[in-house]
């Protein structure tokens, strides 16, 4: 397995509830990253976040990063 130096870091990762964000979260998340994820909808972000705490290390947090008050 080739070594990304992500052990230990940490990266955000928005739209992580599915799709591309969230094969990116995964592959984060796989190359030992410690992964924060955000979405608009809780219940699918939910289900995202069992999912990738499988790979590694995941936070889930709701969040619309279009909305100003949401990012606060």
């Amino acid at each position: 397995m080739i070594d990304y130096g992500l052990a230990g870091r940490v990266a955000i990762v928005t739209g992580a509830s599915r799709g591309i964000g969230k094969a990116v979260a995964r592959a984060l998340a796989g190359a030992g990253a410690r992964v924060g994820i955000c979405a608009r909808n809780p219940e699918e972000l939910e289900a995202s976040r069992r999912e990738l705490a499988a790979v590694g290390a995941v936070v889930a947090v709701p969040c619309d990063v279009r909305s100003r008050e949401s990012v606060d």
